[in-house]
């Protein structure tokens, strides 16, 4: 089971955290509403 949990846990650190923190909106706050195909981020989300 430790290989499992350290396998998680690289998956986290090396490709799904630095994911979401490229898709920071800093001008206003939080993450990006919407993405493309081509993970780039499209304005902002209409509700």
């Amino acid at each position: 089971m430790p290989r499992i949990s350290q396998a998680a846990r690289a998956m986290l650190d090396q490709v799904i955290l630095p994911f979401w923190k490229r898709l920071r909106d800093e001008k206003s706050g939080g993450y990006c509403g919407y993405v493309g195909f081509d993970l780039k981020q499209i304005g902002r989300a209409h509700v």
